[in-house]
C-alpha cells in the first residue's frame, strides 16, 4: 500500500539544453526480451522526430539465421535500419554502433536484475558503464505509454547522488511538452547502508518540504513542476507502480549508482528494481560520485 502526498506548482521562464537524439539504437539478440524493446523505441522516435537503428553484435555462426533474422525484422518493423558488429564484447559494439550514429539514444531491453541475477552481470548495466551518454531501458512490464499520459517521472532518494537525475528529466519533459513529476519514494525502514553518502534513514522529518523545496531548483525552471511523497513500505519498485497507476507517465527518470558486481549482489539495486516494475520506459543516467554532504530535510 503506498500513500502518495501531492505538491504542485508551474514553473515559468529559465532555459534547458535541448534533447536533440536524431538516431534511436536498440540492441538485439534474436530474443523476444530484447526486441521488445522494439515499439517503446519507435514511439520514442517518432516524438524525437529520430530514426530507429537495431545492432546485432557476436559472431554468427550461421549467416543464414543473420540474414533471414534481419529479413523477419524487416517485415515487422520495416523502418528500422539493421547494424551487425562482429565481436566478442558486446556491451562494446554497442556502445561502438551508438558512437558512429549521430546524437544516438540506446534503448534497450532488459529484466532488471534481482540479487542472484547480479552476480551474473548485465549487458545493459555493462553498456551503462561504457558510455557517458544517458540511456533507455526498457524492463519486462514497460510498453508504450498512454495516450493520455503526459509527465515524465524524476525518481529522487533524498540525495544529493539521486537529484542529479533533475536537469535531464526536466529536459525530456520540455522536449516531449510533459510535465516534470518528481517523486520522492520513501521506505520507512531504515535500508543497509551501501555508499558513502549518508541517506535519510526512514522517513525525513518533512518529507514534503524536501521534495517541494526541489522543485524551485533554478535549473527547473521553465518546465510544469509536479511533486509527490509515495510511503512504500515495498520498495521503491511498488511504490512507483501504485503512484503511476494514478499518475500515467510518458517517461520514469532515475540515476544508477552502477555498484560493482559483488555490491549489487549483497545489497540489490533500487534502479534495477525500478526498471523491472516500470509500465513505461526508464531513462536510466549514471550518477556522478560527489564530495558534498546531503541536503538536509526541507531543503
Amino acid at each position: 500500500m503506498t500513500t502518495t502526498t501531492p505538491i504542485s506548482g508551474a514553473r515559468t521562464g529559465g532555459s534547458l539544453v535541448p534533447i536533440d537524439h536524431h538516431a534511436v539504437l536498440v540492441p538485439l539478440d534474436g530474443s523476444g526480451l530484447s526486441e521488445h524493446a522494439l515499439e517503446p523505441a519507435r514511439w520514442l522516435a517518432a516524438q524525437l522526430g529520430a530514426t530507429v537503428h537495431t545492432v546485432v553484435v557476436g559472431f554468427v555462426d550461421n549467416p543464414g539465421w543473420y540474414a533471414s533474422y534481419v529479413h523477419s525484422l524487416r517485415d515487422r518493423w520495416p523502418q528500422v535500419i539493421p547494424h551487425f558488429v562482429g565481436d566478442l564484447d558486446v556491451a562494446g559494439g554497442i556502445t561502438a554502433t551508438a558512437r558512429s550514429l549521430e546524437h544516438c539514444l540506446v534503448v534497450m531491453g532488459t529484466h532488471g536484475r534481482s540479487r542472484t541475477a547480479a552476480l551474473l552481470g548485465s549487458t545493459f548495466t555493462e553498456v551503462a558503464r561504457s558510455q557517458v551518454e544517458p540511456l533507455v531501458a526498457v524492463g519486462p512490464n514497460a510498453g508504450v505509454p498512454a495516450m493520455d499520459a503526459h509527465r515524465v517521472v524524476a525518481c529522487v532518494d533524498g540525495t544529493r547522488t539521486s537529484e542529479q537525475i533533475l536537469p535531464l528529466a526536466s529536459a525530456w519533459a520540455r522536449r516531449l511538452g510533459a510535465t516534470l513529476d518528481i517523486v520522492f519514494v520513501v521506505d520507512p525502514v531504515a535500508p543497509l547502508p551501501t555508499h558513502a553518502e549518508r541517506r535519510h534513514h526512514g522517513l525525513p522529518v518533512e518529507p514534503t518540504a524536501y521534495v517541494n523545496g526541489l522543485t524551485r531548483l533554478p535549473e527547473l525552471a521553465g518546465v510544469p513542476t509536479e511533486a509527490h511523497v509515495a510511503v512504500a513500505p515495498l520498495g521503491p519498485g511498488e511504490g512507483l507502480v501504485d503512484h503511476l497507476r494514478d499518475h500515467p507517465a510518458t517517461l520514469v527518470a532515475t540515476t544508477s549508482r552502477l555498484r560493482t558486481r559483488m555490491d549489487r549482489a549483497l545489497h540489490g539495486s533500487a534502479t534495477a528494481r525500478i526498471i523491472h516494475a516500470s509500465p513505461v520506459p526508464v531513462l536510466v543516467q549514471a550518477a556522478v560520485k560527489l564530495d558534498v554532504p546531503p541536503r538536509e530535510e526541507g531543503v
